[in-house]
């Protein structure tokens, strides 16, 4: 085909589509070059003749239209929807919503393209489709469309997915400043957006404290700097709910400085 679109219809597109089928049928991974890499067959409704595929730039071939009418349905949106903000995260459930203009619908369908060159579909009566607890097999590029009794949207626009397996780094924040003279009170916070975690304070690469203040941050307090405070600082944390650990925050540098020694114009010190 060329990589371009091909219509075929009445008798010949059906008997075309029956031989796409078979070869999918013998091949278990398809390879470049190849009739079939993977097809997605929405069957709909007896009445209508699948008529059009076409190959997507990844090599996947994909039912385009139903052949047997003219009418093609806008084209819907595809929008990820996570109750909690940030990355999707290894066991995290997420919806994938298929939003279309108003109208009658029959049938919902999402197709994930796997990042391995396979690909699956599902189908359902609603456009919500929920994935729960999600993990790395889940990445990769969807799309979705609709169907009612007489014709098919177009495939929405591609929405990529991808499931970290550990959480990104929290922020880190030394107060009133990093550069401090003896005896200053020094506040370090960490914070992320997560919640139900536990954080890891660091000194020079050491965890010297855990905590959680609460809710999505800790906070340590030096009440009396001194040079036994000097040195590099970073958090991470953990879910308390599965025991995944984020990536190590920025590091930040306390430095503790003696007053400066001086002398006034008799000779005498002065601080």
């Amino acid at each position: 085909m060329g990589g371009k679109e091909e219509e075929i219809g009445g008798k010949k597109g059906e008997q075309y589509l029956s031989k796409v089928i078979r070869v999918c049928a013998e091949k278990e991974q398809a390879t470049a070059g190849d009739i079939c890499f993977s097809l997605v067959w929405f069957q709909h409704h007896s009445a209508f003749s699948i008529a059009s595929v076409f190959l997507r730039k990844s090599g996947f071939l994909l039912v385009s239209k139903l052949w047997a009418s003219d009418i093609v349905l806008p084209k819907p949106m595809l929008k990820q929807v996570k109750e909690d903000p940030g990355y999707i995260m290894k066991g995290d459930t997420i919806t994938l919503k298929c939003i279309k203009e108003s109208g009658e619908v029959n049938m919902f369908y999402l197709v994930h393209e796997k990042p391995n060159g396979k690909n699956e579909s599902q189908q359902q009566s609603t456009g919500e489709f929920l994935f729960r607890s999600i993990q790395k097999e889940n990445n990769g590029d969807y799309f979705c469309r609709y169907c009612n009794q007489k014709a098919c949207s177009e495939f929405s626009s591609p929405l990529n997915i991808f499931v970290h397996d550990v959480f990104p780094r929290p922020h880190i924040n030394v107060s009133p400043q990093r550069i401090v003279h003896p005896g200053t009170t020094v506040t370090i916070t960490c914070t992320t957006v997560y919640s139900n975690v536990e954080f890891s304070l660091f000194q020079n690469n050491t965890i010297f404290k855990n905590g959680n203040d609460g809710g999505n941050q800790f906070s340590y307090v030096i009440s009396n700097a001194s040079q036994g405070n000097v040195g590099f600082y970073s958090c991470m944390f953990k879910s308390k709910t599965n025991g995944m650990r984020s990536v190590r925050s920025n590091t930040m540098k306390i430095s503790v400085l003696e007053l400066h020694t001086s002398f006034d114009v008799l000779g005498r010190r002065s601080q």
